[in-house]
């Protein structure tokens, strides 16, 4: 029977262990309200997913899903350099792709939408301080990322006033250039595996 040392010294132990975790961050590509820091718990959006979460979805699809599919409030988070991205507005095209001989990675974006990405405004929310022990792991997409049931409020916000520095910040070196197809076709035939957004069923190649 454990003795209320014992439990002082695992209660010890878990925090320890919770404060050890990465931060979980999130972003959202416009503040949805003036409530700093705002409670997360209190505004998560319903999700269906496969038991194990490896496949989810919103609602509206529910009928792509299978039978034994369920449904959940949630708020996902991620690793700052997994989440940085969302920082630009999601109507844009980008191509990422990491460099094998350094692991740097690189995002490239169209230069007309330049002006658009760095006016963009968002809102980057972080746990951490134990706080980020509300969040599972789930490896998802390729990619990890981060869930909670009840991720109450982050232990800070704040508003992304460039980010194309944010990016950078995370690990990313960022270019425009001119011809985003054309560098597209270049790192295919080169070899680089690609993580395209905006560019539609080519996502998927």
């Amino acid at each position: 029977m454990a003795t209320t040392l014992d439990l002082k010294v695992q209660a010890l132990f878990d925090s320890i262990e919770a404060a050890a975790k990465p931060p979980v961050t999130r972003v959202d590509s416009k503040p949805r309200n003036k409530s700093f820091p705002k409670d997360f718990s209190k505004d998560q959006r319903k999700y269906i997913h496969s038991p194990n979460w490896d496949k989810s979805g919103s609602l509206e699809n529910r009928k792509h899903a299978d039978l034994n599919w369920k449904t959940d409030k949630v708020t996902f988070g991620g690793k700052p350099s997994e989440t940085s991205s969302y920082a630009v507005p999601r109507n844009v095209r980008s191509i990422k792709f990491v460099v094998p001989m350094t692991g740097k990675s690189h995002i490239v974006f169209d230069k007309k939408d330049e002006k658009r990405i760095r006016n963009n405004k968002s809102m980057e929310s972080v746990w951490t301080g134990g706080k980020q022990s509300k969040f599972k792991s789930l490896r998802k997409g390729g990619m990890d990322e981060e869930i909670s049931k009840d991720p109450g409020r982050p232990s800070k916000q704040q508003i992304i006033q460039d980010p194309v520095k944010h990016l950078e910040k995370q690990g990313h070196t960022v270019h425009f250039i001119e011809d985003l197809d054309e560098q597209r076709k270049l790192l295919l035939n080169r070899g680089y595996r690609l993580k395209l957004e905006g560019f539609g069923k080519l996502e998927k190649t």
